[in-house]
């Protein structure tokens, strides 16, 4: 597996899990995750395309799933619902502690168990 760092691969929105339980409505650009999805819905922004949307996960060899490290990015794909995603692989752990693979688990591919937290937390 780790001959698999760097790698860029399709895959499946419903292949990917989210790392946290929550994330924050905007990107720390400032730029809005609201805003993100209507112009993926309207076209303006092309996923398959855009450099923005290679999404950086890595690979936990002990449940051999590959988790997000682009929550908000991963969040606004699924909203919309894009069939492929591109990734890259930036690592591959043996293990992810407790209380993280928890998290994870709780949000698989459900997006409604992803809660979007506003600035204020």
């Amino acid at each position: 597996m780790q001959d698999a760092l760097g790698t860029i691969v399709w895959v499946p929105p419903w292949a990917l899990w989210f790392s946290q339980q929550s994330c924050s409505g905007s990107f720390s650009d400032g730029a809005c995750v609201l805003r993100t999805i209507h112009q993926l819905r309207s076209g303006t922004v092309d996923a398959t395309t855009h450099p923005r949307f290679l999404l950086s996960v890595y690979i936990c060899r002990w449940t051999r799933r590959l988790i997000s490290l682009d929550n908000r990015r991963l969040y606004a794909l699924k909203y919309v619902g894009i069939p492929w995603i591109r990734v890259r692989v930036v690592a591959v752990f043996r293990r992810v502690d407790r209380s993280h693979i928890i998290g994870v688990v709780l949000n698989q591919s459900v997006l409604r168990r992803v809660r979007m937290r506003d600035r204020r937390g």
